[in-house]
């Protein structure tokens, strides 16, 4: 699977002027389109609006809006007119917004949003968007999955993978009385939580830490060993930045939350669907990984700046000026 790495140092990235960096707000400009072949029938007389994702326990908090920009960069880029507006207060209220077409696109994430619509199901990752369908309400539909995914893992530092010999959460189970674990709230309490971990794998830490992931409240405690293994989401750079280890899911306690995105299927007619398909093939983890890094630390760039950066080096607009 190729990696993608932004074409533009990070250097060059921190030498945009503050001016440009305002600038990057939720709607901006779309990017140069690739051709000149749109035709009426692929270009709407309404922008379509492409609403923020709901991001899995709010981990990575601009990946729901870069998301947003992605999918609208590139239907501007093919003529399409689009336009982005902020993420929903939650996933009801996200679904709500599309059944009304206060929105027409939504990026959700395959297995959360089947955890909400059919709590009960037991499919593996790959029946996820197949089992999303089914269950979604009249006149929604899910398109491609794309094979970015922003998903739950259990990470330790180097440190104490050596000490205790843990490649998988099967080996933590081992020696899981001695470990003290941290995440977010509601992975205490949600079946795919530390209530997987317990029946999954027997795995009853010896302490629980609720810690938020923004911020990097949960990496700091991991790192001063306050914690000794944490659940960090696959898409966050802090695993790659402070050399975490990724615990194996050998036992399959959570299924990968692969992105999908969600359309009022009367809006959004099939250029523009080919389109939102195009990008989600595209769209990899790795790609999720370093879109985050863009927009972390003093000197982030904004989401639409981002996006508009992958939609360039993957081809699919062309570098404006």
């Amino acid at each position: 699977m190729t990696k993608w790495i932004p074409a533009r140092a990070v250097a060059a990235a921190l030498a945009l002027s503050a001016p440009l960096l305002a600038a990057c707000t939720a709607t901006t400009p779309p990017p140069a389109p690739i051709s000149s072949t749109a035709t009426p029938a692929t270009t709407a007389a309404v922008p379509l609006v492409v609403g923020g994702g709901i991001v899995p326990d709010h981990a990575n908090p601009g990946e729901g809006a870069v998301l947003a920009e992605l999918y609208a960069g590139a239907l501007n880029a093919a003529g399409i007119p689009a336009t982005t507006a902020a993420a929903s207060a939650s996933r009801t209220a996200a679904i709500g917004a599309l059944e009304t077409a206060a929105v027409d696109v939504v990026p959700d994430y395959a297995a959360s949003l089947l955890a909400q619509l059919d709590p009960a199901s037991i499919v593996s990752t790959a029946d996820v968007p197949k089992a999303v369908a089914a269950k979604l309400p009249a006149g929604l539909a899910a398109l491609d999955a794309a094979k970015a995914a922003d998903s739950d893992a259990l990470v330790v530092t180097k440190v104490t993978a050596q000490k205790y010999s843990l490649k998988t959460i099967e080996d933590l189970a081992k020696v899981c009385g001695q470990i003290a674990i941290g995440a977010s709230a509601d992975f205490a309490t949600r079946p795919d939580g530390l209530p997987a971990l317990r029946a999954r794998y027997d795995c009853n830490p010896l302490s629980f830490s609720t810690l938020e992931s923004t911020g990097g409240a949960l990496v700091v405690a991991l790192l001063r060993d306050n914690v000794l293994a944490a659940d960090i989401h696959t898409s966050s750079p802090a695993i790659s930045q402070n050399d975490l280890v990724v615990l194996d899911d050998n036992k399959k306690a959570w299924r990968e939350d692969h992105v999908l995105p969600l359309v009022n299927a009367a809006a959004v007619q099939q250029p523009a669907r080919d389109v939102l398909n195009k990008v989600s093939g595209m769209l990899t983890t790795e790609d999720l990984i370093a879109l985050n890094r863009l927009m972390a630390g003093s000197q982030a760039v904004g989401p639409a700046q981002a996006a508009a950066q992958w939609l360039v080096d993957k081809g699919l607009a062309k570098k404006q000026g």
